[in-house]
């Protein structure tokens, strides 16, 4: 339990004990069932630093009694945890693991193993960006494999949303919108979002090819899947944030953490993050 090692091909999801990761629970144990996969809960204790441990200790709490308990709770909750997802799916594999490390490093160690990580948009660690929980944030931008940043739905949503920017590297994402299309049952909207109006006219229909090859390549694959694909005049990170309104989960690429040029830029996943109202999955290029 004290080892970030997990089943190679796993979903890993984060476990901390606010309702955000209880609901990224749910949503990861669906997804081992749709994809026939095991399931990997972590918990990340960290470390107490020294200015810490100086602080309880002139309030009079040890340390080191503090650690033991705090470790004992967190083997509880991740005990609970499983149990619940026992109780719904006897025959899924689900493992657990207590890390002493940052929760973002080992969410991040855990994710070149892992077929996906989930996470809740906000938990109870202190630090929080402007909008959600730094912890999902700095996940999602770095992880080694597919991140999901689960977010509670209001009102019903239906479809999946993928944005595209045309290139190669934009195929991951792609391929991995008509996956979840595929297994959910869900239709699939491929989006392209291009601001220079003046190059509309010659650059769209040359848009439109290339889309239609990539897309051809996933037809084939997912037949099922009933998709359409939509051009749309702004920026990328405020259209894809507005059709969130409506879909129940928007797929974006970005840059492989061994890479360092920016896909779709940094800050449109970051802003699609941040602002969009629905479940957001990052899927990163070829390394």
């Amino acid at each position: 339990m004290d080892s970030t090692r997990i089943a190679l091909g796993s979903i890993v999801v984060g476990i901390d004990g606010s309702d955000a990761s209880h609901e990224a629970l749910a949503w990861a144990h669906e997804q081992a069932l749709l994809e026939g996969r095991g399931l990997s809960l972590l918990h990340a204790l960290a470390p107490l630093s020294g200015g810490v441990r100086a602080s309880l200790i002139s309030a009079g709490i040890d340390p080191v009694t503090l650690r033991v308990q705090t470790r004992q709770d967190a083997r509880h909750l991740l005990e609970a945890a499983r149990a619940v997802v026992a109780d719904r799916s006897p025959d899924v594999d689900v493992a657990t693991s207590l890390v002493e490390l940052d929760a973002r490093e080992a969410l991040v160690d855990v994710s070149h193993d892992a077929s996906l990580v989930v996470v809740g948009s906000r938990g109870l660690g202190p630090l929080l960006s402007l909008v959600m929980g730094s912890v999902s944030l700095s996940v999602a931008q770095r992880a080694a494999c597919p991140v999901l940043v689960h977010r509670p739905h209001d009102g019903i949503r239906r479809g999946i949303l993928v944005g595209v920017d045309g290139s190669p590297r934009s195929m991951p994402a792609l391929e991995f919108a008509f996956r979840q299309a595929s297994l959910r049952g869900e239709p699939l909207t491929v989006t392209h979002c291009f601001w220079d109006v003046a190059a509309q006219d010659a650059g769209l229909s040359e848009i439109r090819r290339v889309l239609a090859e990539m897309t051809g390549a996933m037809r084939e694959k997912f037949p099922d899947v009933d998709w359409q694909v939509r051009l749309e005049h702004g920026l990328a990170d405020v259209c894809l944030a507005q059709e969130s309104d409506v879909a129940d989960l928007v797929v974006i690429g970005r840059t492989h953490p061994r890479r360092h040029l920016p896909f779709l830029a940094p800050g449109v996943a970051t802003a699609v993050l941040e602002h969009a109202r629905s479940n957001v999955a990052l899927v990163p290029d070829v390394g």
